[in-house]
């Protein structure tokens, strides 16, 4: 489809270009389809020419003004100068825009969840299409904007590993169901919520995000590998950071030797085939840097000390426990873990799916905790701190002379009872 001047609306298939639309249209400038409505195009005056599927066509001047760009999904959205913003579904109406700059550029996503539209002083406008409103405006600082474009997203998990944003969503959380029917609120949220939304993993708050997930890539012959990942994302959903799990748990996250003999992958179709990661998890918090323990990378000493060595100021763990169940596993993981604060002087957060959910200070005592399988909020403030510890330095050297020093005792005792006799 193509628009110009004194009304042309042109649609082209391979060599062949037809005129359609009715005669005497001002100035078009710009022209979006969709499937629910057809074609729309919009331009001078206000000008909004919607042309059905079945070709009935209509003109609406719902504004005084030029309209410039135009996107449809759901609902078609078309922008214009000075701040303009009109919705049409049946009929066309302004709605009320957070911006007097001439407004050059529109697109939506083809879910209809959002929508965007662009001013040349760089102010973008982020637009509701369910509800048809501008929800914000956000300055980018850059002047002489002209258009903007959509860019495809992936749907699901796993995210792709070079993942730059994910969906976040508006939807509020769910809200608690009541005692005699504790799944309410879930039934309730089930066919209420859109998908995109239900599964959103920043949903209805804009704190920044740690948490626990899954990415993949391909290897270098074109193959799948996936990755135990921890992704810290912004408010925006923005990704800052990634860390892919690198002490992966046998059996469970991966076969050893399936890769030089395949049919092991066969005789235990349940075990995971993920590859490790190489390089370290420190994020940057702002105030604060945070070293990524994923699962049981937190009980083993060695690696946490490696993580140590690049001096977070905290450490945090992500695990799912689901898999001991209500039995006392979940409370020994979580022990064992507490550890690592001890041997490097520094807190730990420590947060679960399913399992227990706690804070433990440099010293080793639990600040807070959760139970097992109830939904808990923690609030906490940290202690950031900066000593090497012993353990940091030396590591294991100390167990490892008092290993040598027995050796050392028992051979002498040895020769020395051989002596007596």
């Amino acid at each position: 489809m193509i628009c110009g001047e004194n009304g042309t609306l042109l649609t082209w298939f391979g060599k062949d270009a037809a005129k359609i639309g009715p005669d005497d249209l001002p100035d078009l400038y710009d022209v979006s389809w969709s499937r629910q409505g057809g074609l729309v195009a919009v331009g001078a005056k206000g000008t909004i020419l919607k042309i059905k599927r079945n070709g009935e066509s209509t003109v609406e001047n719902p504004v005084n003004g030029k309209l410039l760009g135009v996107s449809s999904s759901g609902i078609t959205m078309a922008v214009g100068e000075r701040g303009i913003v009109v919705a049409c579904n049946e009929t066309c109406k302004v709605v009320r825009s957070k911006t007097s700059e001439d407004l050059v550029a529109i697109t939506m996503d083809p879910g209809g969840y959002d929508g965007w539209a662009v001013a040349k002083d760089g102010t973008l406008l982020l637009i509701n299409p369910s509800s048809g409103t501008v929800e914000e405006a956000i300055e980018t600082g850059k002047k002489g904007l002209n258009s903007i474009a959509w860019a495809p997203m992936s749907v699901g998990y796993p995210f792709p590993r070079d993942v730059k944003a994910i969906y976040t969503s508006r939807a509020p959380l769910p809200a608690v169901g009541t005692a005699k029917k504790p799944e309410a609120a879930v039934e309730f949220d089930k066919s209420n919520t859109p998908h995109r939304d239900k599964n959103a993993a920043m949903r209805g708050f804009t704190t920044p995000l740690l948490f626990g997930t899954l990415t993949k890539d391909l290897d270098s012959n074109g193959n799948p590998r996936h990755f135990n990942s921890a992704l810290l994302i912004d408010s925006r959903g923005n990704v800052l950071g990634r860390y892919d799990k690198i002490f992966l748990l046998l059996f469970g996250e991966y076969l050893p030797f399936s890769s030089t003999f395949p049919f092991l992958k066969d005789l235990l179709p349940e075990a995971g085939d993920f590859k490790p990661g190489t390089e370290l998890g420190v994020f940057d918090l702002g105030d604060a840097n945070a070293g990524i323990l994923i699962c049981y990378e937190g009980i083993i000493p060695s690696f946490t000390r490696k993580v140590a060595k690049l001096e977070p100021d905290l450490l945090i763990n992500l695990t799912n426990d689901a898999w001991f169940g209500k039995t006392m596993e979940p409370y020994l993981h979580l022990q064992l873990a507490t550890f690592r604060a001890i041997e490097h002087r520094k807190a730990m957060i420590r947060s679960t799916n399913t399992g227990v959910t706690a804070v433990v200070d440099p010293a080793g005592r639990l600040v807070q905790q959760t139970s097992i399988y109830d939904p808990e909020t923690i609030v906490a403030d940290i202690p950031l701190m900066q000593e090497p510890t012993i353990y940091r330095k030396y590591g294991e050297l100390f167990a490892w002379a008092c290993c040598g020093l027995s050796v050392l005792l028992v051979g002498l005792a040895m020769i020395l009872g051989r002596r007596k006799q």
